[in-house]
């Protein structure tokens, strides 16, 4: 060290015991050895490392008095937030669990939240690495948990000060693990991440300049594949039957990095990352046992789709290999149907002691003979292709017929055809569930009714709603008969259409009237707009919208526009884009077209505008409350109130996508619309 204050900071957590919860054994003693290898770095950091080691709990305030410590004043340029201990998904986002949850549902942290806040805290670069799991709640008591931020709600940065790049060890719903790795309790993310800069690829190293200095370091931006691989491998030799896909967001750029190599390399490097679809894979260093990557890398899954085929139907793939197959990213039947020689090499190449069993046991042929239609052009069949293909200024679905290029999941969040215009001009359908009960707020503007319209498609189970407008633009609840609720924004010219699952609403379209005077403007391009939104929905549902790169060009601004009008929902998916890849500076413009266009601002666009929330004096905002589940979390950071009956509401919210209320809520919102507080 050469004496002058370090410009990096950390604060690391190891959390080994919440009530009701199986302790992680490994947790304190990693956080204690990322602190010491965070101390010892050049260029180093100020480091607390907070663990309950002692037997002392991990309380919220001990974090948020670290961070605050870090933060006044402001004098480093990256701070790095480092979680090992046991987490779980509600409501859209990440909660870290401390020694007191859930039997104080405050001691927990809402990693959303906490990433939103960060934007705002005066450092330059903010790196999190949540290693945690990310299950859905079990019990009531986790399900109760009021999680909240650990940064300070700083006034002197009204507009974003950093970049925000997040690691987290699993896909959303699903736990992440710890094992004896190399003779020691680990996890396997923290472990992943310590070989990254130990023995980093050299594809992965960037010579920088630093501080004066010439540096070789491992930016952010090369580690998604080494973690993602080397954790799929590590749990491997661990337990076959389980799997971990690694999630990581990094906006930041190629010379911004956590860390520098280890001096001395402990073991000889991992093989090199697969390279894109279509690229020869290049021989790397291997162990003895396994083959060098070779082949060409199939069309694979980066998470966990909501929809998995049975590939144990193909004989030769049983329980064990199906889960080797999907820690690859293989979860359908046909993306099997595709491979040819150089993918089945790829595939080979990396299971492990299963040499030749693709071709002994003709895997591709049973494959072709399970899928009822052939297999469409990779570049059409996966969502996040269709909406790179847009971002970059490409044809959705240039000479092919529509249904080659739609998924299943994206054909139910397709627009309904069968409803495109109401006397009205303004209305909504609703498929996968039944409606119950409808009411239109007078807020912001009195006078508008709705009715149930079954006439326009008698016979079926698609639920139809009238609207008749007072307005550009207004809000409506609508509860499902099986007690939830929904609260949404109808747009005058406009159609919604609402698809539900189980878990709630899982697309909302809007789509003009054929008979209005928006229709023209959309023309002839309505079929790419609606393979689009359904993509880009599924495709954010199961967090593969990455269009971190997208944001900082034209592409996402060019793909929501279309004859000079934004798309409702593609403008709100936007808004989320460019807030995930730190480019919150663009929001303010799309929410003034957006106003310019619809007469009023969607809550979430108006949310991710400002600092502070702010509604007197503008244009309305509907609806009264964030369209997107996750944009509940942004609500504190934010300074957002909502009226005293969704606020309440809030504590009943179901793991969606789109907004959804439990059955616990939909009365109290039926009565505070009846009395005007909604």
């Amino acid at each position: 060290m050469n004496g002058t204050p370090n410009k990096r900071a950390a604060v690391v957590i190891g959390v080994s015991t919440s009530a009701g919860l199986t302790p992680l054994v490994s947790a304190p003693s990693s956080a204690s050895e990322i602190g010491d290898w965070l101390r010892q770095l050049e260029p180093g950091y100020d480091v607390t490392v907070i663990t309950d080691k002692d037997g002392e709990p991990v309380t919220r305030k001990q974090i948020f008095d670290a961070v605050s410590h870090y933060l006044t004043p402001t004098r480093y340029e990256m701070l790095v937030i480092y979680y090992i201990g046991h987490g779980l998904f509600q409501n859209a986002s990440d909660v870290w669990m401390l020694s007191g949850a859930p039997g104080d549902p405050a001691e927990c942290v809402n990693f959303d939240e906490s990433r939103d806040s960060a934007k705002f805290c005066g450092v330059k670069n903010v790196v999190f690495v949540s290693d945690a799991c990310r299950s859905l709640p079990a019990t009531l008591g986790q399900a109760r948990l009021q999680p909240s931020s650990i940064f300070p709600f700083l006034d002197r940065f009204p507009r974003p000060t950093g970049e925000i790049d997040y690691f987290c060890a699993t896909a959303e719903g699903l736990p992440a693990y710890e094992g004896t790795i190399e003779g020691t309790r680990r996890s396997f993310l923290t472990h992943a991440l310590r070989a990254a800069y130990r023995t980093p690829r050299p594809n992965m190293l960037r010579v920088v300049d630093y501080d004066g200095k010439s540096r070789q370091v491992v930016p952010n931006r090369a580690l998604k594949a080494f973690l993602r691989d080397t954790i799929t491998e590590t749990l491997s030799d661990v337990d076959f039957t389980k799997i971990q896909p690694v999630e990581v967001n990094v906006v930041a750029d190629d010379d911004v990095f956590m860390a520098v190599p280890d001096p001395a390399p402990a073991v000889p490097p991992t093989p090199e990352a697969p390279l894109p679809r279509g690229t020869p894979q290049p021989a790397g260093a291997a162990k003895p046992d396994v083959p060098a990557p070779a082949g060409v890398a199939p069309g694979l899954f980066r998470s966990r789709p909501k929809t998995v085929d049975d590939l144990t139907k193909i004989h030769g793939i049983g329980r064990v290999m199906r889960d080797r197959l999907q820690a690859l990213g293989v979860y359908r039947v046909a993306q099997i149907a595709e491979w040819e020689a150089p993918e089945i090499d790829w595939v080979t190449a990396r299971l492990r002691g299963h040499r030749g069993r693709i071709d002994l046991d003709d895997w591709v042929a049973q494959a072709r003979s399970l899928t009822d239609a052939p297999a469409a052009p990779p570049e059409y069949r996966e969502p996040q292709e269709i909406v790179s293909r847009a971002l970059t200024g490409q044809p959705v679905v240039p000479g092919a017929p529509m249904a080659t290029a739609l998924t299943e999941d994206m054909r139910a969040r397709m627009p309904d055809a069968r409803v495109q215009s109401f006397e009205t001009e303004t209305g909504f359908t609703l498929s996968g569930a039944k409606v119950r009960k409808i009411a239109v707020s007078q807020h912001p503007m009195g006078g508008g009714r709705a009715e149930r319209a079954p006439e326009k498609v008698s016979g079926t189970d698609l639920g139809v709603i009238r609207v008749h407008p007072n307005g550009p633009a207004g809000q409506i609840a609508i509860r499902l008969a099986d007690g939830r609720c929904l609260l949404l924004p109808f747009l005058q010219g406009y159609i919604g259409h609402i698809h539900m699952e189980p878990s709630g609403m899982a697309a909302l379209s809007y789509v003009p009237s054929i008979y209005s005077l928006r229709a023209a403007q959309f023309g002839g391009q309505r079929p790419e707009l609606d393979t689009l939104r359904a993509a880009a929905t599924l495709a954010l549902d199961e967090r593969r919208f990455d269009a971190g790169d997208a944001a900082r060009g034209n592409g996402l601004a060019n793909a929501i526009r279309t004859g000079g009008i934004i798309d409702p929902v593609l403008g709100l998916y936007a808004a989320y884009a460019y807030s995930d890849a730190s480019q919150d500076d663009l929001i303010p413009e799309l929410s003034s077209e957006i106003v310019a266009d619809l007469a009023a601002d969607l809550f979430d666009v108006r949310l991710l505008s400002n600092r502070r929330w702010t509604e007197a004096g503008l244009p309305p905002v509907v609806p009264a409350c964030p369209l997107l589940t996750r944009g509940w979390n942004l609500l504190p950071s934010r300074g957002a109130t909502l009226p005293p009956a969704l606020q309440e509401a809030g504590a009943h919210l179901t793991n969606a996508l789109w907004t959804t209320f439990g059955p616990e809520a939909s009365g109290p919102i039926f009565d505070a619309i009846q009395k005007g507080e909604i």
